[in-house]
């Protein structure tokens, strides 16, 4: 972990079983959990969820967000440590923007 301009930044991963869609130091990512929207900053609360259909957003510094959209073909996780999130994939899937 490290803070970069007062943001506290975190790794993150997207990975499906045959490589990684991204990876790379974060300050927010938003997912869909099996109970609803999930927000994960640096230092949240450890848990894994099961992911639904949805949209995937990750934040970096300067204000510039990338998504994916998860459908209903596609079975994910995200799992949420102190110091780093990991969402894994069953295949791999488009970034939208």
């Amino acid at each position: 972990m490290k803070e970069e301009k007062n943001v506290s930044v975190f790794p993150c991963c997207i990975s499906y079983p045959e490589g990684v869609i991204f990876q790379g130091d974060v300050t927010c990512v938003t997912c869909t959990g099996v109970l609803g929207d999930i927000g994960i900053y640096r230092g949240h609360t450890p848990f894994v969820s099961e992911l639904r259909p949805g949209e995937v957003m990750v934040d970096l510094i300067g204000d510039e967000r990338l998504k994916w959209e998860i459908s209903v073909e596609v079975q994910a996780l995200v799992e949420v440590l102190p110091d780093n999130v990991r969402v894994v994939l069953d295949r791999h899937i488009d970034k939208k923007n």
